[in-house]
């Protein structure tokens, strides 16, 4: 079993130890680990007999394997079918290991952009009286003291006056949240577009983690941040995006749709200009796969949706072609 060891201030002679014997524990025999440098060594193990010793070079491997990425490469395409899918394997853990940190920093994106929505919902929840409704509260409670001595004449104007400046406050209260409605309402259309794609962003890492399968391998390009052209065709069209329409038109949403999905969706030119490819996309889907989403507005249109795989492109064309 091939054992790891993360420091901590209180394990410091346990780690000691370890670094002196250098040894992971088998069933009948003691192997030793390579140094994390050693790929050779590594991969020595990877084409030995013993099981206990190619699993603990297969998590030495995973473990380094961001900076062993280039060496690797061949190694994954080899015709060699264990140590094939094990390099795969190690390669794939330490990749789908950077979606984490992608997550985090999406979902720290995405709050930031719709903190407004925070803020508005807060108001909402703990509404804070403005100026105007402050003095009328104040007004009223001046009126409440003023009943507690008063003869029954008196008490009575001062009720009508209390009804009146409690309509007023009531008043000065809906104004107030209608200002705050109304200028959310201006923010939330100013900032959808870009929500949208954060939204989509984050939908599609958590897919990633989820999936567990060889996504991320074999592109170093993915190591730095995610990009989801980098990922195979097939696992693109699958990929999840937030749409709505926003006063766009059939073609404008089709390459938003493409490009938040790094699939090229082409509008054939016998259609391109027809009224309804310039009309407006008005429909609202919270998410869905790009091939469905493609496949779902061109339907409305009483258009095709072709996938090519081999050319990597979505065209959008007259039925029946």
């Amino acid at each position: 079993m091939f054992m790891v060891f993360k420091p901590r201030q209180h394990s410091l002679p346990i780690l000691l130890a370890c670094a002196a014997a250098s040894v992971v524990l088998g069933a009948a025999d003691v192997h030793t680990v390579p140094p994390k440098a050693d790929l050779e060594a590594l991969v020595a193990q990877l084409r030995g007999d013993d099981p206990e010793a190619r699993d603990a070079a297969t998590k030495a491997l995973g473990e380094h394997a961001l900076e062993l990425w280039d060496k690797l490469l061949p190694l994954a395409g080899g015709d060699e079918p264990e140590v094939r899918a094990r390099v795969r394997s190690a390669m794939t853990r330490a990749a789908v290991g950077r979606i984490p940190a992608w997550i985090k920093d999406a979902e720290k994106d995405l709050y930031n952009q719709e903190k407004f929505r925070h803020d508005f919902r807060a108001a909402v929840l703990q509404p804070v009286l403005c100026e105007e409704e402050k003095a009328l509260k104040a007004k009223l409670a001046e009126l409440e003291r003023a009943e507690a001595g008063a003869d029954e004449a008196r008490r009575a104007e001062l009720a009508e006056e209390k009804k009146r400046l409690s309509a007023e406050a009531s008043g000065a209260r809906n104004a107030a949240y209608e200002r705050l409605r109304a200028a959310y309402l201006k923010r939330e259309a100013a900032e959808r577009k870009e929500t949208l794609r954060l939204r989509t962003r984050l939908f599609q890492l958590y897919q990633l983690r989820a999936d567990r399968e060889v996504t991320l391998a074999f592109r170093p390009d993915m190591q730095a941040a995610y990009d989801p052209k980098l990922l195979p065709f097939e696992k693109r069209l699958g990929l999840t995006v937030c749409y709505e329409c926003l006063d766009e038109t059939f073609a404008q949403a089709m390459a938003r749709i493409g490009a938040w999905a790094g699939i090229e969706i082409v509008i054939a030119p016998e259609v391109s200009e027809e009224k309804r490819i310039r009309a407006l996309a008005d429909q609202r889907v919270t998410e869905q796969d790009v091939r469905s989403l493609a496949a779902g507005l061109a339907a409305v249109l009483e258009l095709d949706c072709r996938v090519d795989a081999e050319a990597q492109r979505i065209t959008i064309l007259p039925r029946g072609r």
